[in-house]
């Protein structure tokens, strides 16, 4: 396997150029897909209660829905509202919107939904024809679009004028989705922007030099960019792609992507430093930090592919399109770094040292902002002006970076030679010397330390969705939902509905709906008030009314147009055929998406099955979003215990593999189930305990474990496979010690970013996303941190120390039994 890897080192230093040319070409053409509409955006699926499988409770009363909400047809609510009270002006205007909507392409119906009230009513938009899919999203976003200039046009309208207060706006889960799509897509670019950012002033800060923080990160930055439309050609060809993947790529591809990058730059740095030619030392390092990166990839894709035997959708279709991230970047990784090292050779690790460097800095960094402030005042506007602020802006702006940052690096010298050396090297030296001596200490503190805090996971409570489910701020569906929550409970797109199955037709015998209605407001433990088809508003049509609008009979009082219009909306809740029937329901809970809601949800299924059964009804169910949160949160739960051991599996073969050890892989994983517990735990403390929320998105246990287990390993890799090559030459106290001094600081500098990017994920994506992204957030942050200072650095090698030659078993390990790799030297691998 060494040979292999010499070879792809040897082979990356000596097309070094044409490797480059080679992504550079893939890049530009990433770019003008995604400028075509190849995005992962476009191509996600955000509807979480539809991946449930037909076993969920929720997906049976979708079955039941099906008569009156056939397949393919959705509802869009509009709320119209006047805070002094709809006149007959705005009456008219909302039958004008009515007729200038029902002309809209894909819509079927549009009808004013019973229940309103005085100051405010819900048109139900009936659409058709937009099946799940890469296209549904750019199907939603001109359906709402076509909506809400339809509300503009009546809002404008000289023809139906309407009094002074009226408004209208489209609201519900498609018009969520539409607008969060759109936020969704700048949180993705500013995620990318400050962790690209973030990521570089750490790198900068961790090599002291100009060019290697560049070399670290950009292949990880190209492979982000071109993940994106080759993830959505698959999708637009059968790959299902989550939500959660549109955001998660970017985070999990820097990271990574700069955490194998740091793993062979910093082997390179060594390399040199201990007298090899730059390019031998690339080739070399290939050879040996090679195996590290490729199965520290292995174990992320393991991981990820491990999700497509979930049965929750949202995790099935999130584990492939990252592991086609991660096998991009495994692929930059091994080639396209190489390559720049090779190419910039010693200058990659060159560093301003003396002032004169730092003063053409700052004369680089304010003559091109002194001249770029000239031209933004003598060019005229326009592209032109545009153009010579970025020629002479971006120069500025990199050279006064350039310089405040060997201000530090300056400063962090002179520390440090005050303080009796320079470098992370010198003090991981002391604590590796330290663990050595005293592994016992230091392993029991470890444990009892992580043990503790992972007993907080016994207070784990999955939450609702909350604010994450609603619309962003200052959006026109925000708008209209603040309506809805102010004239009505909850919002539309969460309401939540009860479907009865009855034995016989109620358009020829409606007793039984004033029945139903009246047993299920009897049980408030579950509702606070119900409506049924009867009541519109605040009239009650008799059942005796039924048998004359089906059979189109005229209705003393009511005109034929108030007739049609009645007609229509009773079809949107009582089936052709008489048998279904929907009623409206306010939980006495709250509002759906919270908590709350979701803990009641075993209260309101049980109240409608004694309803069903006292009716006489052949079938019943729940829709809403606490009834479907709750189904995602217990079918997550069951995938938790289901993909687990066969991520611990394959993950534990590839450990096996590279540490050539059945007992190593035993251990390294174990450390990694105990940060993530300490982790989980942490964030029940900081958020519940602490912060007294009523519990965490659901999901939050269940990718917590997968990307901290797959990440997590990687540096058990690095750091195993270094304690293992020092050992073919030393006793192994020396060897862990020499081993820990070594990759003390690559694995530190990895943890340090990786947990950036999901800070910046946190922070960013949470301000769109909610408190689930957060909670996603914060969690990985807080675990990769454990896992980098205190478990990778000091629990493993503690470990190491009191197994003993055990850690290799079954196999021989001597440094006769593993020859050292013989590479070309730097001469034979130049052009």
């Amino acid at each position: 396997m060494h040979k292999f890897f010499a070879w792809i080192g040897e082979f990356s230093v000596r097309f070094r150029w044409a490797i480059v040319a080679f992504w550079i070409a893939a890049l530009t053409g990433a770019i003008f897909a995604m400028i075509n509409g190849h995005s992962l955006t476009s191509v996600s699926q955000s509807d979480n209660s539809s991946f449930l499988p037909d076993k969920a409770p929720s997906q049976h009363a979708i079955k039941l829905s099906e008569v009156l909400q056939p397949k393919n047809t959705q509802s869009i609510p509009i709320i119209v509202a006047n805070k002094n009270g709809l006149t007959a002006k705005d009456n008219a205007a909302i039958a004008a919107l009515i007729a200038k909507v029902s002309k809209i392409d894909k819509v079927t119906d549009a009808v004013i939904a019973p229940g309103g009230n005085a100051n405010a009513q819900i048109i139900n938009v009936q659409v058709t024809g937009i099946k799940n899919g890469p296209s549904s999203q750019k199907d939603y976003e001109t359906l709402v679009k076509a909506l809400r200039s339809s509300i503009t046009a009546t809002e404008n309208s000289s023809v139906t004028p309407h009094d002074s207060g009226f408004e209208a706006h489209v609201i519900g889960a498609i018009a969520d989705e539409v607008d969060n799509a759109a936020k969704s897509g700048n949180n993705n670019t500013q995620i990318e922007i400050f962790s690209f950012v973030l990521i570089l002033l750490i790198l900068f800060l961790i090599y002291r030099s100009i060019l290697a923080p560049f070399v670290t990160l950009l292949p990880a930055a190209a492979v982000a960019i071109i993940a994106q439309p080759v993830t959505a050609v698959a999708a637009e060809n059968g790959l299902k792609v989550s939500a959660l993947a549109t955001i998660l790529m970017s985070v999990l591809v820097l990271g990574a992507g700069t955490d194998y990058g740091l793993f062979l730059v910093f082997r390179v740095r060594e390399e040199v430093e201990a007298g090899r030619s730059p390019r031998n030392a690339v080739a070399y390092s290939v050879a040996k930090v090679g195996e590290s990166v490729a199965f520290s990839a292995g174990t992320v894709i393991a991981a990820l592919l491990s999700l497509l035997v979930a049965s929750f959708g949202m995790y099935k279709t999130l584990g492939a399109p990252l592991a086609i991230g991660i096998v991009l970047m495994l692929l930059a990784g091994l080639t396209l770094t190489p390559a720049l090292l090779a190419i910039l050779g010693p200058s990659a690790f060159w560093r301003p040292r003396t002032w004169k460097h730092r003063l053409i800095f700052l004369a680089v960094g304010v003559v091109a902002g002194l001249l770029s402030g000239v031209a933004g005042a003598v060019v005229p506007s326009g592209w032109v002006r545009t153009l010579f602020s970025v020629i002479l802006g971006i120069p500025a702006g990199v050279a006064l970076a350039l310089f405040v940052m060997s201000l530090i690096w300056w400063l962090l010298d002179v520390i440090g030679a005050k303080i009796g050396g320079r470098g992370p090297k010198i003090s991981w030296g002391r604590i590796s010397a330290a663990v050595v001596q005293k592994p016992v200490p230091v392993l029991l503190v470890g444990v009892v330390l992580f043990s503790a805090l992972a007993s907080f996971t016994f207070g784990f409570k999955a939450s609702g969705f909350g604010d994450g489910a609603s619309a962003p701020t200052g959006t026109d569906s925000a708008v209209g939902e603040a309506l809805q929550k102010q004239y009505f409970q909850g919002r539309t797109g969460d309401q939540t509905t009860v479907i009865m199955v009855f034995k016989q037709d109620v358009w020829t015998d409606g007793s039984v709906i004033k029945d139903a209605k009246d047993a299920l407001a009897a049980h408030t433990e579950a509702f606070t008030s119900v409506s049924s088809p009867l009541d519109l508003g605040a009239k009650q049509l008799s059942p005796a009314v039924l048998p004359l609008l089906k059979a189109g009979t005229p209705i003393p009082g009511l005109t034929p147009v108030v007739e049609d219009s009645l007609r229509k909306a009773l079809a949107h809740s009582i089936s052709a055929d008489g048998h279904t029937v929907f009623f409206a329901a306010n939980l006495t809970a709250g509002d759906p998406s919270k908590t709350a809601a979701l803990d009641a949800t075993p209260t309101i299924r049980n109240a409608v099955n004694a309803v069903a059964g006292k009716v006489g009804a052949a079938d019943s169910g729940v829709i809403g979003m606490s009834t479907a949160v709750y189904d995602i949160s217990h079918i997550s739960s069951d995938d938790l215990k289901k993909v687990v051991p066969i991520a611990i599996v394959v993950i534990g073969l590839l450990l096996m593999i590279v540490m050539r050890s059945v007992v190593a892989p035993l251990y390294l994983i174990v450390s990694v189930g105990l940060s993530y517990l300490a982790a989980l735990g942490t964030a029940v403390l900081v958020f519940m305990t602490i912060g007294g929320e009523p519990g965490l998105v659901f999901f939050l246990p269940f990718m917590m474990f997968i990307f901290l287990l797959a990440l997590g390993e990687d540096y058990n890799i690095l750091v195993m496979t270094r304690i293992r090559e020092e050992a073919h030459h030393k006793p192994l106290k020396e060897a862990v010690r020499d081993a820990l001094s070594a990759t003390g600081t690559t694995v530190t500098s990895a943890g340090l970013v990786l947990a950036a990017t999901f800070s910046v994920f946190a922070v960013v994506g949470g301000s769109g996303g909610g408190s689930q992204i957060r909670d996603l957030g914060v969690g990985m942050v807080v675990g990769i941190l454990m896992d980098t200072f205190l478990v990778r650095t000091l629990l493993v090698p503690s470990t190491v120390i009191l197994l003993g030659k055990w850690n290799w078993w079954p196999s021989k390990f001597s440094h006769d039994h593993q020859k050292e790799v013989v590479v070309p030297s730097g001469a034979e691998l130049a052009d």
